[in-house]
């Protein structure tokens, strides 16, 4: 197990720490901006409603580790984004996309790594599970979720809700119990402009079912990237849904 060391590199092990990664890239926050009017709420961070926690900034989406090295971050988190560019691009502004195999790979790869990332914006270094290291080195090395991790798409109601959710992260603690087995995994929710996505991964073992996991991410209202099913699909999905279905999906309970 690779601990959390102060100084090295959570992803190649190899170089020091000390780029200062922002988690949701410039770009991304630029292209809110161009979808988002301006408004005296969203230039400036505002109370969130019970549970929220929401990023609303004049340029970017404030939020950053310094746990990478410069060249995991301007080169391996680069390639990432790249990769996934021609379907976030558009879904941030709720445009549609045609939707490959190889980019739903892209898209989960890149969503992935940010879900890794966001708990350790939230949480202070000491509350850091010691697993994370070894989740971030071995995501390196595959540049891929690793198996049991879930990564999911969706369409988030800006219009009617604007400008609540114009960024928002959401991390809560997934507890499964199998046959006699207690299974602990993460679930991180985060919302940029019209795209939502979520992640679901396990630090410590896999459990065979995820109960509730259909009822809570429908075909309906949710592109499934990862575990990525082969064949093109069609962006956006049929529903929408707005801030109260949200964050009855962000926290994960019984």
């Amino acid at each position: 197990m690779i601990a959390n060391a102060a100084g090295v590199c959570l992803f190649c092990r190899r170089r020091p720490a000390g780029s200062n990664e922002h988690i949701i890239p410039e770009e991304i926050s630029k292209r809110i901006l161009e979808i988002s009017p301006l408004t005296p709420e969203h230039g400036g961070p505002v109370v969130p409603k019970p549970g929220a926690t929401r990023f609303h900034y004049n340029k970017l989406i404030d939020m950053t580790v310094n746990v990478v090295c410069g060249n995991c971050n301007h080169k391996f988190f680069n390639d990432l984004q790249v990769a996934a560019r021609p379907f976030f691009w558009p879904a941030i502004a709720g445009e549609p996309v045609l939707v490959s195999t190889e980019l739903k790979k892209a898209l989960a790869a890149w969503a992935y790594k940010t879900a890794l990332l966001i708990p350790l914006n939230l949480e202070p270094r000491p509350k850091w599970p010691t697993i994370v290291g070894s989740l971030c080195s071995e995501f390196y090395e595959v540049s891929r979720p690793p198996a049991g991790a879930r990564v999911w798409a969706g369409r988030y109601d800006l219009r009617e809700e604007f400008p609540e959710l114009v960024a928002r992260a959401d991390l809560s603690e997934l507890n499964v119990r199998r046959r006699s087995v207690e299974y602990k995994g993460t679930h991180v929710v985060f919302t940029l402009g019209f795209l939502v996505i979520a992640v679901m991964f396990w630090p410590q073992g896999i459990p065979d079912e995820i109960p509730r996991e259909a009822e809570r991410y429908p075909e309906s209202q949710f592109l499934a990237m990862w575990p990525a099913l082969l064949g093109d699909s069609s962006w956006p999905p049929a529903e929408t849904f707005g801030y109260e279905a949200l964050g009855a999906l962000s926290t994960w309970g019984p």
